[in-house]
């Protein structure tokens, strides 16, 4: 999906050339990387992201207001086992679903 590129998504999308190719990306310090876009239209103008230990620690993200929101993670796992049960989802008996293709 195309649309992923103008979000923060794309970080964690594992797609490095897809990144490259959308975001100058700069190295600030060793564990500190500067992200912004190579083109308009996305929905920030600079995102900030902070390893520990190289893990993701925190993002920062820049609009174009120059509103800034920050969020930070906590008890990060890298590729953690996750049960198949988490991923079920029933749609509840009074919700209309529209463009179901199954």
């Amino acid at each position: 999906d195309a649309s992923i590129e103008s979000t923060p998504a794309i970080l964690f999308s594992g797609d490095l050339t897809r990144l490259d190719s959308a975001y100058f990306i700069r190295q600030l310090s060793p564990d500190v990387f500067q992200l912004t876009p190579e083109q308009g239209g996305s929905l920030f103008s600079e995102l900030q992201i902070i390893f520990v230990d190289q893990l993701p620690a925190s993002i920062s993200l820049t609009d174009s207001l120059g509103q800034v929101t920050r969020i930070a993670f906590s008890d990060v796992q890298l590729n953690p086992s996750l049960p198949a049960a988490l991923f079920e989802f029933e749609i509840p008996g009074d919700i209309d679903v529209i463009n179901n293709d199954s």
